[in-house]
């Protein structure tokens, strides 16, 4: 197990200038890295949001690659990772057929994801404060 990035202070990075994202990217790095005293080799982004730019920026500070909310089977050598969630409700017998990258449960996982991220899209977008707030009281 390994602690990794998500940004310094969680916020959309997708909303931010590539300046901004930069120093978010390398102050959460630098911090992890001092207080763990080691590598932080990837960042997950917070709420999923990612282009090209967070990808582009975030290899050129020095991050392996990304971790995105797509539900998928990662592939050797390429900059983004897609993140599965394992949650309390998981069971020892999906948890097995994720791990031997059955499709099926990744195919579930995509189209609930499809559902959930357009209406949390717009919500971040014009409530950002309903997503954000949670953070910034837990993380000030």
């Amino acid at each position: 197990m390994s602690f990794q990035s998500h940004s310094h202070k969680h916020v959309p990075l997708i909303r931010l200038s590539a300046s901004e994202v930069e120093q978010q990217l390398r102050d959460s790095r630098r911090l992890l890295e001092d207080r763990l005293g080691c590598s932080v080799d990837f960042l997950a982004v917070p709420f999923g949001m990612v282009n090209r730019k967070i990808v582009e920026i975030a290899r050129q500070v020095g991050y392996r690659a990304v971790c995105t909310s797509w539900c998928w089977p990662a592939r050797a050598g390429t900059p983004t990772i897609g993140r599965v969630c394992i949650y309390r409700r998981t069971s020892t017998n999906k948890f097995s057929q994720l791990l031997g990258g059955n499709v099926l449960p990744f195919v579930v996982r995509v189209v609930r994801s499809m559902v959930m991220h357009p209406p949390n899209r717009l919500r971040l977008r014009f409530m950002p404060h309903s997503m954000l707030d949670q953070v910034t009281e837990k993380y000030p």
